[in-house]
């Protein structure tokens, strides 16, 4: 595919990461917020065990941190192109945040549901 191609392909897929993180963020705000500022004696720790109290709920958060991390490096993958000119060095920055954001996301997924496994 030409660079043009490339550049609408990635226009479009940023458009629609940012669509959906719209329908998501406020489903994320009225579930925590409900759960963190209920008058309770309990640990943050449980709170948020609460608020991902279902299995829907949970897979609902997973979903979102992955829009955000996707729709994060599209981003920054928009600012290393326009801002660094150097070619290879564009390639190695864009190709470490991917990997970094990737990993990150990896781990804190597994991280949520092994927790989530483990409590309940």
């Amino acid at each position: 595919m030409n660079q043009s191609g490339n550049s609408v392909r990635h226009w479009w897929v940023q458009r629609v990461s940012a669509v959906i993180l719209l329908f998501l963020f406020p489903w994320f705000i009225y579930s925590f917020s409900y759960v963190f500022y209920a008058n309770s004696p309990v640990y943050f720790n449980e709170k948020l065990l609460q608020a991902i109290n279902h299995p829907l709920k949970l897979l609902f958060f997973v979903v979102l941190l992955f829009y955000i991390f996707w729709h994060a490096v599209l981003g920054m993958q928009v600012v290393c192109e326009d801002y660094i000119h150097s070619v290879p060095l564009r390639i190695f920055t864009i190709t470490c945040i991917k990997y970094l954001s990737s990993i990150t996301y990896i781990a804190l997924a597994f991280t949520i549901f092994v927790f989530y496994r483990h409590i309940f």
